[in-house]
């Protein structure tokens, strides 16, 4: 779903999909090239800090997302 997110696609909620930090990796290769979407919930997925910090990179050269939700997701290192 994530890998198809089209030209007229704004926003998406992933919440609750329990995407590995894996998987988080290629979402964020995803946002790196997203030129549309404004919105996206990545919520409660457990993508612990390496997926964060993998989501948190993409951020750098995306320019369009304003809104991005990340609770429930074990960022912090225990």
């Amino acid at each position: 779903y994530w890998r198809d997110w089209s030209s007229d696609v704004c926003s998406s909620d992933l919440n609750k999909m329990v995407y590995t930090p894996e998987g988080s990796l290629a979402i964020a290769e995803a946002l790196k090239v997203n030129g549309v979407l404004t919105t996206l919930n990545l919520g409660t997925n457990y993508l612990k800090p390496e997926g964060g910090k993998a989501i948190a990179e993409s951020l750098k050269v995306n320019g369009v997302l304003t809104s991005l939700s990340l609770a429930g997701n074990q960022l912090c290192q225990e």
